[in-house]
Order: structure tokens, then C-alpha cells, then sequence
């Protein structure tokens, strides 16, 4: 069933956004952006009275780094308030050292990162840090003191202006709760499961998704994302790589679009087709798997005819990579496209950013967007004669070109697809053997059948 509306229609750019936005993050092991604004809190953040909050707060640590020696450890530090802060002279202490800014402003609204080696933070995180603990290091500014080395089984982090004054503690796991600043137990990582790994974890605290500011600052463990009492604004985790600041807010908007539903499996195959071969200028596919021989040919045609071709897909699927989509990346690639990979090699200090890379997404000519629950595959996308029935998966695609959720979704994918700024994105090695299927390997072309 394919259904068109060429009407003023009132669309929620959010709508899609979101959809694809809760699909990479629930693949990274993450409840996704809570869009709920209007409900009450629950749980110790509810009682938790609120003194007057501090116009810089630390926002975020990282104690538990990819990184060899947990290198790339690093804070967080956010003004708050609306006018500049100079942080000349303040310090930031753990329980083996402290730290001192020998100059530096921190203008209203702005966030700055701090660790020790600016290499292996950039390495995890696909930017450079503001300041380093490393002296030796000439490309970023370096702190005065002795480094802070945030111990794996717990510590705290406190912030002094340079007066003396405390400004801003957080205690986590096996820290020091005694300390001036905090209040009851210490912040925990979020570890439900080993789906939630530990390492890695980025502890910070909740965002008001109306602002996206943090939540009234209460000196307890009630202030961080990892509360596992808070349904609505606890129970997350956060990785390297994560674009949080950017993407945590709802996007919403009006436009006067067409909005197409294609139903499968009877239709996502010709309609997802036609879409392709209707391409002039460029054509992105974000997706966890593409096996569908003819859609890697329409990709493939539309690549020789000059099309900007350029597919971002996962390296390890829950089946492996199928000889089918060797052979339709292979076809792309030799056709001008470009296929490219989201890894994870630990052995190569590579970690990715999401446990899989899931989204179903396809961006046309930047004015066109389909989002859909299905992969470009057989199964997901029969090809077959309709006349007497077809079989496969019951999924959707939603198709618009409401220009606000092209723009989001658009901001959201070139920020994944980004090799040079994130060392888990890596091109399809067509050199590989791993990576082809055998020569006499052809792909099988038919699909459905005659039942429903």
C-alpha cells in the first residue's frame, strides 16, 4: 500500500528525526533522548531541594578510557551563568592531584574538555580537547599541577575558583561522599546489563530537553544521567563520540511537504527503486545491512551516470557479512560509489560509537528523506511479480520531502559518516579477501513467491 499526500500538512520534523535518532542510540545500548518533557519526575531527584546553582559545574567525567593507562580520562567543565568567567587560578582536585588554569575565559553557554593526553582523547571522542594535563604536548593549552588520575574503582572531582571557594563536587562509585559539596551516596555508571558496559561510560548529568541545560544543580548522585531511580531523566549512558549537546533537544517544525507511506513487502522494493533511479545529485544510505542485488544495481547505475553514491553500513551484523553484501558493495564501489564501514577492532584501539550502527535511511538529492524499518534486502524487500502475491516482512518507509527533517536528518548522518573525525568509519576494503564474496558466487535475484 502506497498512500501520497500533496496537501498542507502540519509535520513534526521531530518525527522522523527522532526515529532515527532512538534507533542508533538504542543500537549503542541507550534508552535515546527522553521526549517527554510534561512528566513528573520520580524518585530522589523529585525531593531534592535546590540551592542556588553555580554559574560554572563540572558536567561530565570520564574516569574509565579506551585508552592505554586510561589516557584519554577527561572533565567537563560548563558555564552556566550568563556572563564570562575567567579561570585564571582555578583549580580542579581528585584524590591524587590538582590542577590549576594559568589563564583562560569561559564565555557564557560554553563547554570545555580537559585530559590527559590530547591524542588519546581525540582518538576516542573525534575532537581535540581545550586543555591538557600534559605539559609536553605544544598543540593545546596545558594546566599547571599534577595531573588528576580518576581512579577506576571511584574518587571525586572538585572545582575552587581562584579565591578558595568551592564551587562545584561529584563523588562516583568508591569515592570520598564525606566530602564539602556533596550529599549523600556517590554516582554510579549505569550497568544494568553487560549490554551497558562500564568502560567507557561517560558519566553526565541530566539535561531539561526544553533548554537542554542541566537540571537545577543539588549536590547528589540525583543529578546524573546514571540515576537508577529516574525513569524519565536517569537510567542513561553516554559514550565517546556521542553528540548529546547537539542532538538531545527535540526538533520540531511546520512545512507545507509530501508525506508517502510505502507498506511491505509489497511495495518498499519498487518504491525505494524509483526514489534511486530518480537521483541526480546524490544519493546516502545509512543502514545495517544491504544484500538486495538489484537496489545495489540501481545504486550502482545511478554511480556511473556521476550520482554522489555513498552508503554507510555495519561492520560486524548479529549474522556476519553476508556474500550478498560483498557483492552489492563491491558493485557500488567499482561503479564510482562509496561504501563505507562503522568497525570495531579494540585490538586497534578502534572502539565504535554505537553497539550497532541500525538506522534505515536514505537521503536523496538533500531534498528528499526515507525512513523506514526495513533493510535493503530479499527479505525486507521483495522484488517479485505482485500478480499472485508476494511474501516477506511486514515494514514500513516514510518518505517526505519536508525540507526540516531532510536538514536534521541530514545533520545527524554527516556527523556518523565522518572519517575523519572518527577512526570507527572505515572504507570497504575491496583489497580484503574478507571482504569478497567467492568468484562464482552470484547473487540470487528473485524473491517472494506467490503467498502472502
Amino acid at each position: 500500500m502506497v498512500r501520497d499526500s500533496r496537501r498542507g500538512v502540519r509535520i513534526v520534523a521531530g518525527l522522523l528525526l527522532i526515529v532515527s535518532l532512538l534507533a542508533a542510540m538504542a543500537a549503542a545500548g541507550s534508552p535515546g533522548p527522553d521526549t517527554s518533557a510534561g512528566l513528573a519526575r520520580s524518585g530522589p531527584s523529585a525531593q531534592a531541594t535546590s540551592t542556588t546553582t553555580p554559574s560554572v559545574l563540572i558536567t561530565a567525567l570520564y574516569y574509565d578510557g579506551y585508552a592505554g593507562n586510561d589516557a584519554d580520562e577527561a572533565f567537563e567543565l560548563t558555564n552556566l551563568g550568563p556572563v564570562a568567567v575567567n579561570l585564571q587560578g582555578w583549580i580542579v582536585r581528585d584524590n591524587s592531584g590538582a590542577v590549576v588554569f594559568p589563564e583562560g575565559t569561559l564565555a557564557p553557554g560554553e563547554r570545555i574538555w580537559v585530559t590527559r593526553s590530547r591524542a588519546a582523547f581525540a582518538n576516542a571522542f573525534g575532537f581535540q580537547p581545550d586543555w591538557v594535563m600534559d605539559p609536553t604536548d605544544p598543540l593545546v593549552p596545558a594546566l599547571g599541577g599534577e595531573p588528576l588520575r580518576f581512579a577506576n574503582s571511584g574518587d571525586q572531582i572538585t572545582l575552587w575558583d581562584n579565591a578558595g571557594h568551592p564551587i562545584d563536587a561529584m563523588v562516583y562509585k568508591g569515592g570520598n561522599t564525606h566530602i564539602d559539596g556533596w550529599n549523600g551516596a556517590s554516582v554510579k555508571p549505569y550497568t544494568p546489563s553487560s549490554t551497558f558496559p562500564e568502560a567507557g561510560q561517560i558519566l553526565y548529568r541530566k539535561i531539561d530537553e526544553r533548554t537542554g541545560q542541566p537540571l537545577p544543580d543539588t549536590d547528589t548522585a540525583a543529578d546524573w544521567a546514571q540515576d537508577p531511580a529516574d525513569p524519565v531523566h536517569g537510567r542513561r549512558v553516554r559514550y565517546p563520540g556521542w553528540d548529546i549537546e547537539t542532538f538531545y533537544r527535540p526538533t520540531q517544525g511546520v512545512a507545507t511537504a509530501t508525506l508517502t507511506v510505502a507498506i511491505g513487502p509489497d511495495h518498499l522494493f519498487r518504491t525505494v527503486v524509483q526514489q534511486i533511479q530518480q537521483a541526480q545529485e546524490s544519493i546516502q544510505f545509512y543502514g545495517y545491512t544491504l544484500e538486495h542485488p538489484l537496489i545495489a544495481q540501481a545504486l550502482a547505475e545511478r554511480a556511473r551516470a556521476g550520482v554522489d553514491v555513498r552508503l554507510l553500513l555495519e561492520d560486524g551484523p548479529a549474522a556476519g557479512i553476508t556474500w550478498a553484501e560483498m557483492w552489492a558493495a563491491r558493485e557500488i564501489e567499482q561503479a564510482g560509489g562509496q561504501v563505507y564501514l562503522m568497525v570495531n577492532r579494540p585490538s586497534e584501539g578502534i572502539y565504535d560509537r554505537y553497539r550497532s550502527h541500525h538506522p534505515k535511511v536514505f537521503i536523496i538529492d538533500h531534498r528528499l528523506a526515507m525512513v523506514g524499518s526495513e533493510n535493503p534486502g530479499p527479505a525486507g524487500m521483495p522484488s517479485d511479480d505482485l500478480s499472485d502475491g508476494t511474501a516477506g516482512h511486514r515494514g514500513v518507509y516514510l518518505i517526505t520531502d519536508a525540507s526540516g527533517v531532510v536538514a536534521g536528518l541530514q545533520a545527524l548522518l554527516d556527523v556518523d559518516l565522518d572519517p575523519v573525525h572518527h577512526a570507527d568509519v572505515r572504507r570497504w576494503p575491496l583489497d580484503d579477501p574478507n571482504y569478497a564474496p567467492p568468484d562464482w558466487f552470484v547473487p540470487e535475484d528473485t524473491s517472494g513467491g506467490d503467498l502472502y
